[in-house]
């Protein structure tokens, strides 16, 4: 199940962190990201503190342009957080499929970053899977 939550404080983000094995927290190379990382990171513990459940927060490397500055910024919150080894980069065709409400078709090349993201989900939650299988014997 994936659940698209609001990044604020409220009662959808709280709920979901409940819920979630795996948070995935979008990540673009922005001098603000530190501090939304940050709180993010107090919210799974708070959540954590209720449940008894910690969920693996991972990040994904968004909006990337191609420029020196980008990649000074991924390459230092890559030293603080885990990421997830896909990337979506910063296309026109992404951001006028979401504004439009548009899918974007595996086959088309921006849906194909999508598809690689799906795929590197699907094996972490199959690896999961498989570690609690072993662990309950």
């Amino acid at each position: 199940v994936v659940i698209d939550a609001p990044p604020y404080r409220g009662a959808e983000l709280r709920a979901a962190l409940w819920a979630a094995d795996l948070v995935l927290a979008p990540v673009a190379p922005r001098r603000w990201t530190l501090q939304g990382m940050q709180y993010l990171e107090r919210e799974l513990h708070a959540a954590a503190g209720l449940t008894g459940h910690v969920p693996e927060l991972r990040a994904i490397a968004t909006m990337l342009r191609n420029t020196e500055q980008d990649r000074l910024r991924l390459e230092l919150l890559r030293k603080r957080y885990r990421f997830l080894k896909s990337e979506i980069p910063r296309r026109e065709s992404i951001a006028s499929a979401m504004d439009g409400g548009r899918v974007l078709l595996p086959e088309h090349r921006s849906g194909l970053f999508f598809e690689i993201l799906t795929g590197e989900v699907l094996r972490w939650q199959n690896t999961k899977a498989a570690s609690k299988k072993q662990k309950t014997g």
